[in-house]
């Protein structure tokens, strides 16, 4: 197969996940919390004075303000990221272990890159060191909702690691992002393993993303695609399932062919997020329904919706960014 073949690296301690938060139950969007952890002292996140950076426009939603909550339930802002950048500080378990991270985010309205320096954690160490990534991704401002996918390597880490994607939700009263950590499912492994993780804004000098007015936006429900792939082999047309619930969050399936759909490699599920304002959309990957004792992996999608085309284009994103980009391209039947 010239899809992304399975890996399970084994590092002896961590066989396939890394990095913070998605999900792999049947419900969308079900983060844990967890308590935000300490600063990383040996990765520091290029090019942000988190010290100089005014929150300003975030000072009236602070944990326990009471008046900051009401004014936030009577406004029609919902829960808009800061636009521009902002930093982030947590922490998250993945296959057993903990890590502490520091996040950079950069919204520009519903698109959002970011990167994630990351540690072991002192107190539970899976023996990693420092690294860096970069991902690209969504956000919807009206649910809070967040996803993103893994790009590439800025730092890697000493053992070699999968690049994974988050699932997040934003909590502008409590200034959190919480979620769950997201990897790749192979059908002689069908498996995720996900960790919870919570990361509380340290910096921001932007107003909260404002909705628009989803003029780039699916409609509501399910919908049916068809359309083709390439990653570091021939072309595969895949065919697929996205069901839109109006206000921000995706689910669906598709199937890969071998290399066409009436011989397919197997079909797996997702969960993401649409942001209607500009037609973003990230899809996460979850397991396989039917490729059991096949090698491939699951994959991310970071791509746009054209309400003018019907299409659905963007990238494929994998355990380590082996797909060219503009390789995802789907017809939507509207």
């Amino acid at each position: 197969m010239s899809l992304p073949s399975a890996r399970r690296v084994a590092c002896p301690v961590l066989v396939s996940a890394l990095l913070l938060a998605a999900a792999c139950g049947d419900s969308h969007r079900s983060p844990r919390d967890a308590d935000a952890g300490d600063a990383i002292e040996d990765v520091a996140i290029e090019d942000v004075a988190t010290e100089d950076v005014a929150t300003d426009t975030l000072a009236d939603t602070g944990p326990g303000d009471d008046t900051a909550a009401d004014d936030a339930d009577a406004t029609p802002l919902g829960r808009g990221l800061p636009e521009g950048v902002s930093t982030w500080r947590g922490r998250f378990e993945v296959a057993g272990f903990g890590f502490i991270g520091d996040l950079t985010l950069v919204a520009a309205r519903g698109d959002l890159t970011a990167t994630l320096a990351f540690d072991d954690d002192p107190d539970a160490s899976a023996g990693v060191g420092p690294a860096l990534y970069t991902l690209t991704g969504t956000h919807e401002p009206r649910s809070g909702l967040v996803a993103l996918a893994p790009d590439d390597w800025t730092t890697p880490p000493a053992s070699p690691l999968e690049l994974l994607g988050l699932d997040l939700v934003y909590d502008p009263a409590a200034r959190t992002l919480s979620g769950l950590a997201v990897d790749y499912a192979s059908g002689s492994d069908n498996s995720q393993a996900a960790g919870a993780g919570s990361f509380t804004l340290v910096a921001a000098n932007g107003a909260p993303t404002a909705p628009g007015d989803r003029a780039r936006g699916l409609d509501p429900g399910p919908h049916t695609f068809f359309g083709s792939i390439r990653c570091t082999g021939p072309t595969r047309l895949v065919r697929g399932t996205l069901d839109y619930d109006g206000d921000g969050a995706l689910a669906g399936t598709v199937t890969v062919g071998d290399p066409d759909v009436e011989h397919p490699a197997g079909t797996f599920a997702f969960e993401g997020v649409h942001d209607p304002d500009t037609g973003a959309i990230t899809l996460s990957p979850r397991l396989w329904l039917d490729a059991a004792g096949t090698e491939p992996l699951t994959f991310f999608v970071d791509g746009a919706f054209d309400p003018a085309t019907g299409r659905f284009d963007g990238d494929m994103r994998t355990n380590t960014n082996a797909c060219p980009d503009d390789t995802w391209s789907v017809e939507l039947d509207l």
